[in-house]
């Protein structure tokens, strides 16, 4: 097997134009669709009573908010790169490197944040020990695996393998 690793694709610099759509729409959806779920518990909320509370405000609030960008963010570039023509799109991903990457990121870190709220919900809802243990457990979990998810597919070079025969 010939293994060659695929850095510029991976860099992003030999990006098509449907690509670089196809991220944006993702990542709009999504974020949308969280920003939307962070948003509906964050408007349920009261005047905090006591710290876990005003955490769990945090949370929320963070969790509408990074996804509602998101989803705004990447709407605005879909728009922009919709208008381009296909020889452009190269020079577009070279310009705005760093701002392409931006809808990811913030869905990433709203979605951390969504996913530490719904565990401090059931904390704050449920009193015993063993529930609060199973929510920390499996949201530490569920973060623990999206991040390292998220990290592997966005910054390890994608490989290639050819069979010579």
């Amino acid at each position: 097997n010939l293994r060659q690793p695929v850095s510029n694709a991976t860099l992003g610099m030999e990006t098509s134009k449907e690509t670089l759509l196809n991220e944006f729409t993702n990542a709009g959806v999504i974020s949308a669709l969280l920003g939307g779920f962070g948003y509906e518990y964050f408007s349920g909320l009261v005047e905090p009573e006591d710290t876990l509370e005003g955490i769990l405000t945090v949370f929320w609030f963070l969790a509408a908010h990074l996804n509602v960008l998101s989803a705004i963010i990447a709407a605005v570039l879909y728009h922009n790169v919709n208008k381009i023509s296909d020889g452009q799109v190269a020079s577009w991903n070279k310009q705005h490197r760093l701002l392409r990457h931006l809808p990811r990121m913030l869905f990433v870190f709203g979605a951390v944040c969504y996913i530490v709220g719904v565990c401090l919900t059931g904390v704050k809802n449920f009193s015993g020990k063993g529930w609060h243990g199973l929510f920390l457990g499996m949201g530490g979990m569920c973060c623990l695996v999206f991040l390292l998810t998220a990290v592997r597919v966005s910054w390890t070079p994608l490989e290639i393998s050819e069979k010579t025969t």
